[in-house]
């Protein structure tokens, strides 16, 4: 969710240098980005214009109820209070020479200062485009076409409770978009079929032509409503009768006796809508009144002023009479701007390589995690994926040519008695196979229950699931044989493992008998070392006896001849230690008495101090 101070998780102000930073990347800077954000707050600020009625001689009359901010949009613009007020308020019209001057009413002053917002806007938003177009253009490139790689992104089809003239644009375009849409995915299949000599599915439910001629054929929608725009005091009434009755023969016209004069239904490919014509006229005119585009056009801001200088131009340029005026007349509403502008768009698609994605809202509250299913297959329908997958059921989706189908299943006639592939045609023993493989099986279609495949000139074209059934026959007979094959051939691997085996056994039993007769020689080996070792300790440890013996004699009169030296040694030791403790006695008294006069003296320094530090204080 967002709100005025924060979008997206981020602060205005703080989102504010990167705008600036943005839009000086592709030029708009100083002078010119000045000029863009006071366009942007004229707009805005006309918004903020309220109106009120003023009775004057029984008849009402507009007046702006919102000083201050009249006041606020003066400074924007440039343009004085007084100036401002009359080209909002009152209309100028100049019959033989002579002005007249008209009051509006509230609803149209609101209208008139919404159109000039509106046309503000318009330039602004092609001033930007010009200016990116114009930054991103290659320069110093010798060609002067590019590849490029467009994402186009429209309102999908829309119908609400009362549908007006913005209604009819999208849904217009969204007409044309479908159109695209069929032609890519449908015609061309259509054409196959009907080159094949097979059965065509029912076309007409993806089929929009009808719906594009009521809307833009010489009769149609379009050239109806330019023609009451351009007639004098045309309204909306007289524009859905005469639209009813030029186009009463169109299957996709709404011939309702309950319509009111000025409502009028078209059968769309999604659905059927019901439209408002009341507002037609005026929203195709889109005509910015005569003083407000003076008003414009002495605005001090350069952009707006130059703009609309150029749009006074245009539409004071002499015009030549008869079916010309009325044809150039023509050329400046928005329907026909709209439908030029359509026409070139789908021009740019044309030569592009297409892709196709549909965005669905899971719910209509934009919760996350939840899905709303009776809305999102309500989109699907109005998007006509619905009927789009209808279609593609009744298609064919595989296709083989014969040579294929005979190389690929001739080996399962085998299967059958009576399926015999001894004719000189190809087709009618391919026709004859395939009806043995796909006997009793049928397929959905709008003409009923139909068969699941169908021969064409060059081909064989099967419904959804035939072609895997037949598939799934010929792999099921690969692996009846794959198993044989699989069964012999484990045998040999098995007989060859088992001599294998058996082998080994052979080799391991001699491998045991030698390591049993290794550990018999071992042992008795063992037990003649122990033997020996046995005697060979009897032997030394008479021996040991004897040295012992020996050995102790010595050490006695070693340690005999020995002591009277250590006796001797340690009393020299005590004396040395008797005559060192008493001459570090003498050290030690001598370092006492120095430190007991150091003392002393320090005793009598702190007391001189003391004596002193008294006097001073006295």
């Amino acid at each position: 969710k967002t709100s005025p101070d924060c979008i997206d998780g981020l602060a205005s102000a703080e989102n504010w240098p990167d705008t600036v930073a943005a839009l000086a990347v592709f030029g708009i800077h100083g002078d010119i980005f000045v000029n863009v954000m006071r366009s942007l707050c004229v707009i805005l600020q006309l918004g903020n214009i309220t109106f009120d009625v003023e009775m004057h001689d029984g008849e009402e009359r507009a007046i702006i109820a919102s000083h201050e901010e009249l006041e606020t949009l003066s400074s924007l613009m440039g343009v004085s209070t007084a100036d401002i007020e009359t080209a909002l308020t009152k209309k100028f019209m100049t019959t033989r020479g002579e002005e007249f001057t008209l009051f509006l009413k509230d609803n149209e002053a609101k209208d008139g200062c919404d159109a000039l917002a509106k046309e503000i806007y318009s330039r602004v938003f092609d001033l930007l485009v010009t200016k990116c177009n114009e930054s991103t253009e290659p320069k110093g490139s010798p060609t002067t076409e590019y590849g490029t790689i467009s994402l186009l992104d429209i309102f999908g089809f829309e119908s609400f409770k009362v549908n007006k003239f913005e209604q009819l644009c999208i849904n217009y375009a969204n007409e044309r978009l479908q159109q695209k849409y069929v032609v890519d995915n449908f015609q061309a299949i259509k054409l196959e079929y009907e080159e094949e000599g097979v059965n065509v599915f029912d076309f007409s439910l993806v089929d929009n032509t009808e719906v594009m001629q009521l809307l833009e054929g010489k009769l149609g929608l379009i050239t109806q409503l330019n023609e009451e725009c351009v007639r004098k005091n045309g309204k909306g009434e007289d524009f859905v009768y005469k639209f009813k009755v030029v186009n009463s023969d169109s299957n996709r016209m709404i011939q309702d006796h309950l319509h009111r004069p000025y409502e009028f239904g078209i059968r769309h490919y999604a659905a059927p809508i019901k439209y408002d014509a009341r507002m037609f006229i005026e929203s195709n005119l889109d005509k910015i009144p005569t003083g407000l585009l003076k008003c414009a056009c002495q605005s001090t801001n350069p952009l707006i002023r130059e703009e609309f200088q150029q749009l006074s131009n245009k539409l004071e340029a002499p015009r030549s009479g008869g079916l010309k005026k009325r044809s150039e007349a023509s050329k400046h509403l928005v329907v026909t701007k709209f439908k030029h502008q359509l026409t070139s768009l789908m021009s740019l698609i044309e030569k592009s390589r297409t892709r196709y994605i549909r965005c669905v809202k899971p719910n209509k509250g934009m919760t996350p995690r939840m899905m709303d299913h009776p809305h999102t297959v309500s989109q699907l329908e109005s998007a006509g994926l619905v009927t789009a997958i209808v279609i593609s059921r009744e298609s064919f989706p595989n296709r083989l040519s014969y040579e294929l189908i005979m190389e690929r299943f001739k080996f399962l006639a085998y299967k059958f008695h009576d399926c015999h592939l001894n004719s000189c045609d190809i087709k009618v023993d391919s026709k004859t196979l395939l009806s043995h493989l796909l006997a009793g099986i049928t397929a959905d279609s709008h003409l009923g229950r139909v068969d699941p495949f169908s021969c064409g000139k060059t081909s064989v074209y099967f419904r959804t699931g035939a072609l895997e059934l037949i598939e799934t026959t010929r792999q099921d007979y690969y692996a009846e044989r794959a198993i044989q094959l699989q069964a012999w051939t484990r045998s040999l691997f098995t007989r060859k493992h088992f001599l294998t085996l058996k082998q080994g056994m052979i080799l391991f039993q001699c491998e045991v008998r030698c390591w049993l007769a290794r550990m018999a020689f071992t042992r008795k080996v063992r037990s003649a070392v122990t033997m020996q070792c046995f005697i060979r300790k009897c032997l030394a440890a008479k021996e040991l006896v004897h040295r012992r013996n020996n050995h102790a004699s010595t050490v006695i009169q070693t340690r005999w001849r020995g002591m009277k030296p250590r006796r001797e040694f340690k009393t020299v030791c005590k004396a040395a230690i008797r005559i060192q403790c008493f001459h570090r006695m003498i050290l030690c008294k001598k370092v006492l008495a120095l430190k007991k006069e150091e003392r002393d003296e320090h005793h009598v320094m702190e007391h001189r101090m003391s004596v002193i530090q008294q006097n001073f204080d006295d």
